[in-house]
């Protein structure tokens, strides 16, 4: 019996041995079944990217129209899961411009014009409309006024026209966001116009305003100070990050106009992608802005809102307009409806 005992204990200490030489690295083998400081990080933030990022209580209460709700959901990539569903009422932000001004001696808002003629980011003023003249577009009647449209009529002028809508304040607007964002296999190209999320008031967040030129007539939209407009349905959204927007407008030695109508804070969240991702402005919470950007302006490090580390966008300071280029997650097909 004795005899026995010592055997197990033999045996006992040589597999204990033998696992000490596994947990230090000593066995053979080893190096490969171990993961350097990068891998380890992938791995980290891999884990992390399953977790859900939006949250009902980041976004402005009184935007809301309907409490926001968890529905089940399909992705452009097939994939089944759940969504937030938020409602929020129209125009929750101040909206009253400027935007088209009246006459070639007044300054509006401000325009993206890609003609021949002074093409660029600029504000509405004379020099704008008199370069679409020169590239043959009537958008200044014999008077000197500008010609503009509301879309009020479903009878479009022949006319060249600035673009103003009327305002519909009694719209309810929701979008379908996933809880986990699941990462496709090529980030998705922003079109024209093309949703991108959501800003924390409720507002739509849209790629680069319709093209001058592609519009056919040589009809401009008009923005705010803030990078955003109503849509002729009557719906306020913004073209640009407007929590950076000032700094945009330096960039483009603009002066005329201020955004004031939105607080300027270079690291404040400014919504979530309809991709389930968070969007800020231009800089990290230390105020150092990131170098490791992708293509989509984007990256994963430490937020004031996920301390732990998240996958967001980011504004650009110098482009315009300043949204993400691109999307690196799946989102609902139809992620935004209006009535």
């Amino acid at each position: 019996m004795k005899r026995n005992l010592f055997s197990l204990f033999i045996i006992g200490a040589l597999l204990f041995q033998t696992s000490c030489m596994e947990d230090d690295g000593s066995s053979p083998g080893d190096e490969d079944e171990q993961l350097n400081d990068n891998e380890l990080q992938n791995e980290e933030q891999q884990e992390e990217s399953s977790t859900t990022y939006i949250d009902p209580d980041f976004f402005a209460s009184s935007s809301f129209a309907v409490t926001a709700k968890v529905v089940d959901c399909t992705l452009d990539n097939g994939s089944t899961t759940q969504c937030y569903e938020l409602t929020f009422i129209s125009n929750p932000v101040p909206d009253d411009g400027p935007f088209c001004p009246a006459t070639t001696s007044d300054v509006g808002g401000l325009g993206i014009y890609d003609g021949n003629t002074n093409a660029g980011f600029q504000v509405m003023k004379a020099s704008l409309f008199e370069a679409m003249e020169a590239d043959g577009y009537d958008i200044i009647d014999v008077g000197g006024n500008i010609r503009m449209s509301d879309f009020s009529t479903k009878d479009k002028p022949e006319f060249s026209y600035c673009l103003q809508p009327v305002v519909n304040d009694n719209l309810k607007l929701t979008f379908y966001i996933p809880l986990e964002p699941e990462d496709l296999s090529s980030p998705n190209t922003i079109e024209t116009v093309e949703l991108i999320g959501v800003s924390l008031d409720g507002v739509p967040m849209n790629g680069t305003p319709p093209s001058v030129v592609g519009f056919g007539n040589g009809n401009i939209p008009s923005l705010d100070a803030c990078g955003g407009h109503h849509d002729p349905s009557g719906y306020y959204h913004w073209h640009f990050i407007s929590e950076s927007m000032n700094e945009v407008l330096s960039a483009y030695q603009i002066s005329e106009l201020t955004c004031t109508n939105t607080e300027q804070d270079k690291s404040a969240l400014s919504g979530f992608a309809k991709d389930g991702y968070p969007i800020y402005a231009y800089a990290d919470m230390d105020g150092s802005e990131p170098s490791d950007l992708d293509q989509c302006n984007g990256h994963f490090s430490a937020t004031a809102e996920f301390p732990d580390g998240v996958y967001h966008y980011h504004a650009s300071k110098t482009e315009a307009p300043n949204m993400p280029p691109c999307l690196k997650g799946a989102s609902v097909t139809n992620a935004f409806v209006y009535q």
